[in-house]
């Protein structure tokens, strides 16, 4: 028998402990991803690097050819954007009246999403950096609740690290990290007086140290950072159908086909459609189905307690991931795949560099003709070296320097 999905509750150290068990895995993507950023703007060698450099008296030198490649292909990305298309699910005019209808709606959530951006951004973010992802969520700041689409920071974003999928629909669990002030969460009616601050480092921006807790440092209480998960949990819940024919066209609507949460919802609507044939004399017809299937329930949570938990209508995750490179559980960018060939050619033109500044020798020529009794050449290179007047009976010029390269 296939394994279930955990029904119940969840607990705050379930969570936790779920995310315990990714984050070692991911702290090792963000660490490369770090890397990663810096190469995509051409910074090839890291800090300490180029001190080493530095101190070995020689140029960090660096030439992008890796990042110029990638860069080209994020351009001709940006120039081939293509826009969501709805076609009409028949040959039916009312079909293509609700297609129009839809394809309105959908160019107006593109635009208010700013969504070619937002697919370039998360283009870049896998191609070059580590995975990019985005959000498709219900924006309720506005009158009318408005679908809306936003990119996801990589290093803000985790999933079960034993999906298979590139969809990442087998995955058991995807969660958000969102920093909050704390008198943000206050402002939502959730009491913070037991969530303490300054227990994980100072405010650091997308920084992963402070994983749960930050504080500002200036003992302002409500400018406290407070990291808080937006955690989506898949888990099997038992749906129920209703299956209605309308084989006499009695509604005027064809096949129903409609899901509920609970048995005697649906019983109490199989009913109400049984009315009318029933009136007009006919048998009962249709059936309500029971059947499990993925659900997936929404924990908003901080270290140490649970602050919302609600099941939702949600019938996939609300995260999509791109990844340039995936196999099975793992992935990688192309940044990481062509790492050692640029790291190669920075490496040769260093050595060329290096080779070059430590066989160049300056050598000098003495002229002896304008030197003045008593100076020797000896008393003139020592004078040249230590200070001093060197005696001379012409204007003509004693010293010439000049660069060799050593021969083998």
């Amino acid at each position: 028998m296939a394994k279930k999905f955990k029904k119940e509750k969840l607990e705050i150290s379930d969570l936790i402990y779920l995310h315990d068990q990714v984050s070692g895995y991911f702290t090792d993507k963000w660490q490369k991803g770090t890397r990663n950023e810096g190469r995509w703007f051409g910074k090839n060698w890291t800090d300490e690097q180029e001190q080493d450099f530095k101190n070995s008296s020689r140029l960090p030198y660096s030439i992008p050819v890796l990042a110029s490649k990638l860069q080209t292909i994020s351009a001709t990305q940006k120039k081939s954007r293509t826009s969501f298309k709805v076609n009409p699910a028949g040959d039916d005019p009312k079909d293509e009246v609700k297609a129009i209808l839809a394809q309105i709606y959908i160019k107006d959530i593109e635009r208010k999403s700013r969504f070619s951006y937002i697919e370039s951004r998360v283009f870049d973010s896998g191609l070059a950096i580590q995975y990019g992802a985005s959000k498709m969520y219900l924006d309720n700041s506005e009158i009318f609740p408005r679908v809306k689409v936003k990119d996801i920071d990589y290093k803000s974003l985790v999933w079960d690290k034993n999906s298979r999928q590139y969809d990442l629909s087998d995955a058991l669990f995807m969660a958000e990290v969102e920093p909050y002030y704390r008198y943000q969460l206050e402002a939502e009616g959730i009491d913070t007086s037991n969530i303490s601050g300054g227990s994980t480092g100072d405010w650091e921006g997308r920084s992963k140290d402070g994983y749960y807790v930050g504080r500002n440092g200036q003992g302002r209480q409500d400018y406290d950072i407070i990291y808080v998960f937006h955690h989506y949990q898949k888990v099997i819940r038992k749906c129920h159908y209703v299956i209605f024919p309308d084989s006499q066209q009695l509604l005027g609507s064809g096949e129903i086909l409609k899901k509920f949460k609970s048995k005697k919802q649906a019983e109490e609507y199989f009913t109400e459609l049984n009315i009318k044939y029933l009136d007009a004399g006919f048998p009962v017809e249709g059936s309500v189905e029971s059947k499990e299937e993925p659900g997936y329930d929404y924990y908003k949570f901080v270290y140490n307690q649970i602050l919302e938990h609600k099941e939702t209508d949600l019938e996939f995750f609300p995260y999509n991931v791109y990844r340039a490179l995936h196999f099975e559980d793992d992935f990688t960018s192309f940044m990481d795949f062509m790492q050692y060939f640029q790291l190669f050619i920075d490496r040769v033109f260093a050595q060329v560099d290096y080779s070059i500044g430590k066989d160049l020798k300056k050598v000098s020529t003495l002229n002896v003709t304008p030197l003045a009794k008593p100076e020797t050449p000896a008393s003139a290179m020592k004078k040249a070296n230590e200070g001093g007047t060197i005696l001379t009976k012409t204007n003509e010029e004693i010293f010439r320097e000049y660069n060799c390269l050593r021969s083998y």
